[in-house]
């Protein structure tokens, strides 16, 4: 029978916006932060701003990580790096700004969880109205009664003025059902289990957060 992952082991998560990965001139710059990311031994890690717009750029990214799975969109990518991991039930946003997947474990040592990434617009209008939107029809991203459900990505607001930054209804979902880390990570309630969570700045430094 699967058990809760905290009787299991640490899952560790990373998320970092990596600054257009895929727009990096200098070839030997990007393969050697990836080799950074790699370094640090996370069983997954949740990116943001990729500009991965095509399958080739995906297929690429996916062999740099070396990666077991992995999932991208043109601003989002999940990467699993342990062959122990399973990603399913996997849904990508048409817009490209949210990837939710399932993890389970292949031998079934722990419950499943949900893993969402998500890159809201920079931009004030655009960004108001994805959030409203997300808050609005939180299927199939965001379960009714959420649980098990690890959140990662960076939502370009400012906590320090939230009523300009994000409508009324978005913050009312995520104070009920979310609790936040920073604007780059959240982690949604109800989740008995362990997971170790980082946030990789883009100037390359680690900041943990839990």
């Amino acid at each position: 029978m699967p058990q809760p992952l905290s009787q299991h082991q640490p899952l560790t998560i990373s998320t970092i916006n990596c600054g257009s990965l895929c727009k990096t001139a200098d070839l030997t710059v990007r393969n050697s932060f990836i080799r950074y990311l790699r370094s640090h031994s996370f069983d997954l890690i949740a990116l943001q701003k990729t500009h991965a717009s095509t399958l080739d750029i995906q297929d690429i990214f996916h062999s740099q990580f070396q990666a077991s799975s992995s999932l991208w969109s043109v601003h989002c990518g999940l990467v699993c790096f342990s062959p122990d991991y399973v990603l399913s039930n996997s849904f990508i946003s048409t817009c490209g700004r949210i990837i939710t997947a399932t993890v389970s474990h292949i031998t079934d040592c722990f419950l499943p969880i949900t893993v969402t990434v998500l890159y809201a617009p920079a931009a004030r209008q655009g960004r108001m109205a994805f959030l409203r939107d997300l808050a609005d029809n939180p299927s199939p991203f965001f379960s009714l009664n959420p649980t098990n459900h690890v959140v990662l990505g960076d939502w370009n607001y400012s906590y320090g003025d939230l009523s300009r930054s994000a409508p009324s209804s978005w913050l009312q979902f995520i104070s009920q059902h979310l609790s936040i880390a920073s604007r780059l990570l959240v982690v949604l309630t109800n989740t008995p289990f362990t997971v170790v969570l980082v946030a990789l700045a883009s100037t390359i430094s680690l900041h943990p957060l839990i």
